[in-house]
């Protein structure tokens, strides 16, 4: 038997393969592993399941993921449920933001944003977001002015931005579904279209949100859970959300608690007001007591007249938390017994300078208010009506809305100190269906109030206006009657295009 003779270049040429070789297997171990200055492998030390790209490290640094709407005057109420949002960064890889799904009432959020999670990811450039398909259900008014609901199927999609790089400061990403454009109202049913998402730039997370500018980019309000834990030395509440991933705030001397204490909040439901830090922490700036997670309840929605034992209001659920509410609830209609009630306005990030006539009690409680109802267990279904569940509530609070329509009459008002204009709704509107004697609604435009996208308010140019919408002063739920005339008068908070 002959044997091949290995010659000294033959050698050369085997071990300058096998070298070869080994590099190639390197390289599809690593599946795009970031090299360094020193061409280094860096690993997933975070556990998130994608490595940095070329462009990245594997320092942590944290994003703030926002969401919320661009509303449609015909959808009362939509919410989808969301098991996973992926980012791209410059691998190209898709890293998992999310680490529980989380259902997101979209129009209870519209031309403002909400927290759907904060966490710390890899620093390094991201280019996209991917929504899964999802399912969910919306409310609506069909062409004859009747709620329907529908369950929804929604095909996901990749929405691309302008690519940023977090690095070494936190920055929130807002992110905004168009329900006109993704959903349209037929006479009596809703069609899903293709999903149209947009996206801000992302953008460093200021030190303190500031009183006027942009929540989506540095403050939430109206933030509603449960607490698992507290933490009195690090000053840390952990919330559940109705949904989603736990949230850690944090607090100091400047936090307001009312009615209750830090120490004693682990059980408890609270609704917070929230300030994103520069060092991505979320502070708490106030904390409000609701009541004992296990026994009380709060919901949140829209007024939409008298009950069916025509004294009690139909309240259209939006979403909530507490005993017995769950999301099966939206788009439900709950009964809400007014009568031992308290009444109080969220003013967080409205001003009421100047608008001192304006009052929010049972006299002046109207459908069409968007408003938070809590501090009492909800009875589900209601024993005396075909509703959905009854609530005895303590407290009926007053909450910011959005309500788009066209300006007319645009002007200052010397006597106000502030401009003010006539916002024309259109006969599709919620708030005109709900009040078929509607004759106008006038809104006032504090200096505070913040123009986003530069609105503009010219005769005829259309708005979406956000703010606190109370009942004109002249009027009152005593004598009032559909479809009898009646005004509105909202204070915005923010005008957007």
């Amino acid at each position: 038997m002959s044997q091949d003779r290995i010659t000294p270049n033959g050698i050369a040429r085997i071990l300058a393969l096998a070298t070869l070789l080994c590099a190639l297997i390197a390289t599809i171990g690593c599946s795009g592993a970031v090299s360094g200055s020193n061409d280094q492998f860096k690993g997933d030390p975070l556990h998130l399941g994608v490595r940095p790209g070329p462009l990245g490290t594997t320092a942590a640094q944290s994003i703030e993921i926002r969401l919320g709407s661009e509303p449609s005057d015909r959808i009362v109420s939509l919410s989808l449920t969301i098991d996973s949002l992926k980012t791209t960064n410059s691998l190209p890889g898709d890293l998992e933001l999310l680490t529980a799904p989380v259902t997101v009432e979209f129009t209870r959020s519209a031309i403002v944003t909400a927290p759907v999670v904060v966490r710390d990811i890899y620093q390094d450039t991201y280019s996209s977001v991917t929504f899964p398909d999802m399912t969910g259900q919306v409310l609506f008014y069909d062409s004859g002015g009747q709620l329907v609901t529908q369950a929804l199927s929604v095909t996901g999609g990749t929405v691309s931005f302008t690519p940023f790089a977090l690095g070494a400061s936190p920055k929130a990403l807002s992110l905004s579904l168009d329900l006109g454009q993704t959903f349209t109202v037929n006479t009596n049913t809703v069609t899903v279209n293709p999903i149209v998402v947009t996206a801000s730039s992302a953008v460093a997370v200021p030190p303190v949100a500031p009183a006027v500018g942009q929540p989506e980019t540095g403050s939430s309000s109206f933030l509603v859970g449960t607490v698992t834990a507290v933490d009195t030395t690090a000053k840390t509440i952990s919330i559940q959300p109705t949904s989603g991933d736990v949230l850690v705030l944090s607090y100091d001397n400047t936090t307001q608690f009312m009615n209750c204490a830090p120490a004693a909040l682990t059980g408890m439901m609270i609704e917070t007001e929230d300030q994103t830090q520069s060092s991505g922490a979320v502070l708490a700036t106030k904390v409000t007591l609701i009541d004992n997670s296990t026994s009380s309840s709060e919901l949140y929605g829209l007024l939409a007249g008298r009950a069916p034992d025509g004294a009690s209001y139909n309240l259209i659920v939006e979403g909530g938390a507490g005993l017995n509410v769950s999301t099966g609830l939206i788009g439900k209609k709950i009964t809400v017994d007014w009568i031992a009630a308290g009444y109080s306005v969220n003013t967080s990030r409205v001003n009421l300078t100047g608008s001192d006539d304006l009052v929010f009690d049972e006299a002046r409680t109207f459908p069409g208010q968007f408003v938070a109802v809590q501090w009492d267990s909800l009875i589900v279904p209601d024993p005396d009506s075909s509703n959905a569940g009854y609530l005895q509530p303590r407290m009926i609070e007053l909450q910011e809305q959005t309500i788009s329509g066209q300006v007319l009459t645009y002007a200052f008002d010397p006597v106000l100190g502030m401009f003010t204009f006539t916002l024309n709704v259109a006969s599709s509107s919620p708030i005109k269906i709900l009040n078929s004697g509607l004759t106008s609604i006038t809104v006032r435009v504090p200096s505070q109030t913040y123009l986003r996208n530069s609105p503009t308010f010219a005769d005829g140019n259309a708005v979406k206006v956000r703010g606190l919408l109370f009942v004109d002063p002249l009027y009152n739920n005593g004598n009032y009657q559909p479809p009898n005339p009646v005004k509105f008068i909202m204070v915005a908070d923010r005008i957007s295009k």
